[in-house]
């Protein structure tokens, strides 16, 4: 039903070894702390070949935000992030799309106390039936949504947009809720904002893919032949 925006076609050539930079926190450095701990464990580049994404699109460089997602003090620092942006939005709930935004999702929640009043999951593919606990319709697995509120879409990284806005059109078009905002964790800068706007949503992001590269780090990748 819906695709991630950052697709694994080409990057199973490659095993990424992310590496601890020891970047240290200081004040009005802390963007650039999280932009270097995320590019070099997340960040692919390419000089002779394109990465494919699941858009369809092809490109130079690629964005695994996994590895980053799921170190500990990467993603201690992601959480704030984002936790700072959805406490000035005021949403009842933030749910996002399988599989890159499970963790943002569940880091969110564990972290925002009275903040939230819960999260949510949005399918790929739907099941047939709905959530037995909750009432909540085919595809969405969490807290009770089905009866409104506010909701805050989370994504990993966005490219052009589709996948989160299709989530969102779905939360909206099968439960009483209304998507406020979509927040992403990186930017590619290819029509994701544009994308989000023109459905009247407000877009955010923490960082964008230029940030990343300007820290001049990525990845270490090994070939597989």
């Amino acid at each position: 039903m819906f695709a991630t925006e950052d697709s694994e076609h080409d990057v199973h050539e490659f095993i990424l070894h992310p590496k601890d930079f020891n970047v240290s926190l200081c004040g009005a450095d802390m963007e650039m702390d999280l932009a270097r701990r995320i590019a070099s464990r997340s960040l692919l580049l390419s000089e002779g070949r394109d990465f494919t994404l699941a858009s369809g699109q092809t490109s130079n460089r690629f964005c695994d935000l996994k590895p980053a997602m799921l170190d500990p003090h990467t993603s201690s620092r992601i959480t704030d992030g984002l936790l700072d942006i959805i406490t000035v939005l005021e949403p009842d709930f933030v749910g996002g799309l399988e599989l890159g935004a499970v963790p943002l999702v569940s880091q969110v929640v564990a972290a925002a106390g009275d903040r939230l009043q819960g999260g949510f999951v949005v399918r790929k593919t739907p099941k047939g039936r709905g959530g037995r606990a909750t009432g909540n319709p085919a595809g969405i697995e969490g807290v009770p949504i089905a009866k409104g509120g506010r909701v805050v879409v989370l994504e990993d990284v966005a490219t052009t947009g589709g996948s989160a806005v299709h989530a969102a059109e779905y939360i909206e078009r099968t439960t009483a809720c209304e998507v406020i905002a979509i927040i992403t964790v990186i930017d590619r800068l290819e029509g994701a904002r544009e994308a989000t706007e023109s459905k009247g949503m407000a877009f955010h992001s923490l960082l964008t893919i230029e940030d990343l590269i300007q820290t001049g780090l990525q990845a270490t990748r090994t070939e597989v032949s």
